[in-house]
């Protein structure tokens, strides 16, 4: 893991239009001492980065400049892949929480990693998977880069319209992100699901509905649907 302190530390000083004079006055520190910081020949303590993000309006980790390895990240995203291929969900599992420890706000190793417990969740009838996902799409949407694909983010807030148990919500959910009705039929299937067979033919002009209970056809608004 590689930082960028002593680079943005002078990157940021002349954004605030700071001379090294200036900026050493403000913390109470040498001339010298500044110097150093910028040429990476020392580094300063904790509290004196605290000073500096708020001296330049800026999170810690900004200043900081912390960066992972892409290909380490890499690395870990090919081996969920391969496990979940091989149906080695456990295993994929393990690799998805052995990375977030490592690459906690990566972006795609969030969205990896939610949808394999999702698929987890479904197949094991597991809540606390669903759980899982459920925080860690959310924590991805907050850790979305700049230049998410459309059909990415719409494919997130799907999972999470999934995951939510009130039906209205999940409705409301699904409406939002129903781009050309493609979730047409999702949102059928809730009203469907809760009885109201009137509304759930409007999504499903063309499909049967079933009363699960005897699997006879239902009529809906004096149509019955053949």
């Amino acid at each position: 893991m590689k930082h960028n302190l002593s680079e943005n530390i002078k990157k940021y000083r002349k954004l605030k239009s700071l001379t090294q004079e200036q900026l050493a006055e403000a913390v109470g520190v040498t001339v010298g001492t500044v110097s150093k910081w910028e040429n990476g020949n020392c580094l300063p303590d904790i509290s004196m980065i605290t000073e500096l993000a708020d001296i330049y309006e800026i999170s810690i980790d900004v200043l900081v400049g912390y960066s992972t390895p892409q290909k380490s990240v890499s690395i870990s995203l090919q081996r969920i892949d391969e496990y979940y291929k091989q149906h080695q969900l456990e295993d994929a599992l393990m690799e998805c929480n052995k990375a977030l420890v490592k690459y906690p706000n990566n972006f795609d190793l969030l969205e990896k990693a939610a949808r394999t417990h999702y698929i987890f969740g479904l197949e094991r009838k597991d809540k606390n998977a669903f759980s899982r996902a459920k925080d860690l799409y959310e924590h991805a949407l907050l850790n979305q880069p700049e230049n998410l694909k459309t059909t990415k983010l719409i494919a997130i807030r799907h999972g999470l319209a999934m995951l939510e148990p009130d039906e209205e919500n999940k409705i409301a959910l699904l409406r939002d992100i129903n781009i050309n009705a493609i979730y047409d039929a999702e949102i059928g299937e809730v009203y469907r699901n809760r009885g109201d067979y009137e509304k759930a033919y409007d999504f499903f002009p063309k499909v049967y509905i079933w009363e699960s209970s005897n699997q006879q056809i239902v009529s809906v608004t004096g149509l019955t649907l053949l």
